[in-house]
């Protein structure tokens, strides 16, 4: 995959609307919105082949064990 940026809706669909909310950190990401159910989700796009991801799920799972607050991962291929 490129570095370039995506285009939401070919991604989402109609039920998901991109919001406002500020994002930071060394991969491209976004906040959304389900609008059927009004729940927000931060999605990140992933274009290192190195395992970024797989690191990062495993230090939340990781971290939950030990009792910490963490995010949820779904994994997404497009």
């Amino acid at each position: 995959m490129s570095s370039t940026r995506i285009e939401t809706e070919v991604i989402l669909g109609s039920e998901w609307q991109k919001t406002n909310r500020n994002t930071s950190g060394s991969n491209e990401g976004f906040f959304v919105k389900n609008t059927e159910t009004n729940k927000e989700y931060y999605l990140k796009i992933y274009d290192s082949p190195y395992g970024q991801r797989e690191s990062e799920y495993l230090a939340s799972v990781l971290y939950r064990k030990l009792g910490f607050a963490t995010v949820s991962f779904t994994f997404a291929n497009y």
